[in-house]
């Protein structure tokens, strides 16, 4: 049995808890099996409220790191995304005028070039900028993924953006600037937007208040352009505008904790929870969403004490606020699971999981995808105890209802595979461990460019399968 090993690599815009069980024979490769995923947060990018999303290169006795996030974009990971501040009117209603300028099919089309010409980019960078490209490269998978949701957040994004720049023609804005900006945006476009926005934030003559809100909307502009950097500096503009005001600190410390800047997120979020204290209690929902992300930046930095302090103060809130059988409160738990597995305490972290589980079926059914992702945990907690048949057993049946819900090129499907790799793996069935790591490889391949760490990793995983069958020819053939 190989020794357990704790290997927190990062959180990402929500919830990122990261396993990589890596046994010994796979040491030359560790260093590449920690990137960003998903989730995508935001994974938040799949899913509204707390929705967690699993990654893949988790082998066995790994103690469970938490990282995110939801929100990181590229390696081994489950994510949980936070209840994201959305910069969207109550209405629901979409505006039809834009609904008939960008049909969902348009909307797919644009996903899809803007995919391929970020994979084309990612050939000829490297280093922090080829990673980045990586994360947005799989946003826009995910987004693909669920395009129907992801269409319907966009027309939501846009119709937002055009009441924050209808709210300037009251300072003297040109007028004719303002309208091409809201013709543009109900295209699609937010280049005119950006340059109403630029020329506010750059005129002291308008109030700090006006020019900070001016600076969080291109904050929201380059969020949804997953330009994360750029991102940031908008929204940290705006807190040295209003360094108190809660929207900008919770923004501020998501996108910090996105691009791996824990301790910046923990300020941000340690303010944002000493601010709402002011005119909340401790179990208001605003409270207990600001804990949760809180806890996942102590996890980050491997505080597991304060993480798991924060998500069951987040939990209390969650039951008095929703119920204890409301999916909001399954996901606390779930959360709760995933740190304790994160201390080792493997036990403890089932119990977390199965009644995340069981809640989760009575609010929907069997089949959906947060009790697939329960399935996956829980798959990943008794292969870390060296129950490799009950996690097979789990990872199937996450992979069934995963099939049925997700685009069989999801990078949820290529998490599974690798996965079930794994403990095939460490069961000694190398056939099995080959075919599952050759079927992850092939969706990741759709995605990486063959020298990303992500393919690197499972190219030697599947170089020391095939040693292990003695078959030198083709584990040369996979080594790097």
């Amino acid at each position: 049995m190989h020794k357990n090993v704790i290997k927190t690599t990062k959180f990402n815009f929500e919830w990122i808890v990261n396993m990589p069980d890596v046994p010994d024979q796979f040491k030359k490769t560790k260093i590449f099996i920690a990137l960003t995923t998903l989730t995508i947060t935001a994974l938040s990018f799949l899913f509204k409220d707390f929705i967690p999303f699993f990654n893949q290169n988790t082998t066995k006795d790994t103690k469970t790191n938490i990282q995110k996030s939801v929100k990181d974009v590229e390696e081994s990971s489950i994510t949980v995304s936070d209840i994201s501040i959305s910069n969207v009117s109550n209405d629901s209603k979409v505006n039809i005028s834009i609904n008939k300028n960008i049909t969902p099919e348009q909307f797919r089309i644009s996903l899809k070039t803007e995919r391929e010409q970020t994979i084309k980019k990612m050939e000829k960078v490297h280093g922090e900028e080829k990673k980045e490209l990586g994360r947005k490269v799989t946003l826009l998978e995910s987004k693909l993924a669920k395009s129907k949701e992801s269409y319907d957040e966009h027309l939501k994004y846009l119709e937002g953006i055009i009441k924050a720049i209808k709210e300037y023609k009251d300072i003297g804005k040109s007028l004719v600037a303002i309208q091409e900006a809201v013709d543009g945006l109900k295209k699609g476009s937010a280049s005119k937007a950006e340059e109403v926005f630029y020329d506010i934030t750059n005129k002291k003559n308008y109030s700090s208040k006006r020019r900070a809100y001016a600076s969080y909307q291109l904050g929201i502009i380059a969020k949804e352009q997953i330009n994360f950097k750029e991102a940031y500096k908008r929204f940290q503009h705006a807190l040295t505008l209003e360094p108190n005001n809660n929207l900008y600190l919770k923004e501020t410390g998501l996108i910090a904790r996105e691009l791996g800047y824990y301790n910046k997120a923990i300020r941000h979020h340690e303010k944002q929870i000493e601010n709402g204290l002011k005119s909340h209690d401790e179990q208001h929902p605003t409270i207990a969403s600001s804990k949760n992300s809180l806890a996942i930046a102590f996890g980050a930095n491997k505080e597991w004490d304060k993480a798991i302090k924060n998500l069951e103060q987040a939990l209390t809130a969650n039951i008095k606020n929703y119920g204890k059988d409301s999916p909001k409160t399954a996901i606390a738990i779930h959360n709760l699971g995933l740190a304790w597995h994160g201390k080792g305490r493997h036990d403890k972290a089932i119990d977390y999981l199965e009644q995340a589980k069981s809640i989760n079926i009575k609010a929907s059914t069997k089949e959906h995808n947060d009790v697939a992702l329960n399935n996956i945990g829980l798959g990943i907690v008794w292969c870390a105890k060296g129950f490799y048949d009950k996690g097979i057993n789990y990872y199937k049946k996450a992979l069934s209802t995963s099939l049925n819900k997700l685009n069989n090129e999801h990078p949820q499907i290529a998490t599974i595979k690798s996965h079930l790799g794994n403990a095939w793996f460490e069961k000694g069935n190398y056939d099995k461990a080959i075919y599952n790591y050759e079927q992850s490889l092939s969706i990741n391949l759709k995605v990486y460019q063959s020298n990303h760490p992500k393919i690197i990793g499972i190219k030697n995983k599947l170089s020391n399968a095939w040693l292990k069958k003695g078959d030198y020819k083709k584990s040369m053939k996979y080594m790097n």
